[in-house]
Parts: structure tokens; C-alpha cells; sequence
């Protein structure tokens, strides 16, 4: 939807007949913006070239295809967890949308390198996940120590008085 309507922006920019022309600038004026494209008070956009259009279009295009890649690869990673057959698929797809926007061969390396899939990712992500219960086994274990220390100080205080 969004590539169909800078098409036609872009379009209307390279070949718009005089009279196009004059409906433009009654659009604009009527936007609030003036015929040298300035912004308008209320805060519309300012007229950009064709060239800055062009490369704006680019740059959504590369996040558009960046965002997708990365919604299929953690689509992937959830359906090679629970044993899927599709998970495959996602993951290449993903890889291809990884290129079209342009991330470099190591970044998507990396990306593949941490998937679940590879088997030195997940014994990693399993130590992790190991050393971080035993961390919070040996937290608790220092908490209800701290806890016994205290209530054996409030009896020697309370036998005392």
C-alpha cells in the first residue's frame, strides 16, 4: 500500500501535466503549505525533491524487508522449538529478506549462528538458563541465611532484655 502510493507521488513528481501541476499546488495550499513547500504552521510536511523521496522510499523499503526477516526468524525459532516442519522454510525466508535489506553477510552469520536450530546455540542457551537457576538457588540460599541470622539476633535481643 505504502510503495503503491510513493509510486504515484513519484510519478505525479517526473510528468504532471500543467494542469496537475495547478492541482497540486491547490492541494498543498489548501494542506496549508505554501508553493515554495515550506511547512505549513499547523506542522505539515515540507515538499521534499524526487531524489529525497527516492531515498526515503529506499530506506522504509530496507526496514520494511529488515522487520519482516526478523518476524520470521523468530517465527522460525518458536516452531523449530516445538518441532515444526516449517521452521526450515521461515528461517531461508527470513535469510532472504535479511539480504534484500541489506544487512551484511556477518550480521546474518551471526543471526543463523544463534538460531535454535544450531545445536552450539542451544547447549548455550542451556547453560545460560542452567547458571542462572543455580545463581538464583545460590541467592536464595544467601537470603534465607541473612533471614535465620536476623531472627537468631531478635531472640538473643528479646532474651536479653
Amino acid at each position: 500500500m505504502w510503495e503503491k502510493l510513493e509510486e504515484h507521488r513519484a510519478k505525479e513528481l517526473r510528468d504532471p501535466s500543467a494542469s496537475k501541476k495547478d492541482e497540486l499546488l491547490r492541494r498543498r495550499k489548501k494542506r496549508g503549505s505554501g508553493p515554495e513547500g515550506e511547512a505549513s504552521a499547523a506542522g505539515g510536511p515540507a515538499e521534499i525533491s524526487a531524489d529525497e523521496a527516492a531515498e526515503q522510499a529506499a530506506v522504509m523499503r530496507s526496514q520494511i524487508h529488515l522487520f519482516w526477516g526478523n518476524m520470521l526468524f523468530e517465527r522460525s525459532q518458536v516452531e523449530c522449538k516445538l518441532a515444526l516442519a516449517s521452521w526450515k522454510k521461515n528461517l531461508d525466508t527470513a535469510v532472504e529478506r535479511f539480504k534484500l535489506a541489506g544487512a551484511s553477510e556477518s550480521d546474518i552469520s551471526t543471526v543463523l549462528k544463534n538460531h535454535c536450530s544450531n545445536e552450539e546455540a542451544a547447549e548455550g542457551s542451556k547453560q545460560t538458563v542452567e547458571s542462572l537457576n543455580t545463581d538464583e538457588s545460590a541467592t536464595l540460599d544467601l537470603s534465607q541465611k541473612a533471614n535465620t541470622d536476623e531472627s537468631a539476633n531478635h531472640k538473643n535481643d528479646a532474651s536479653q532484655a
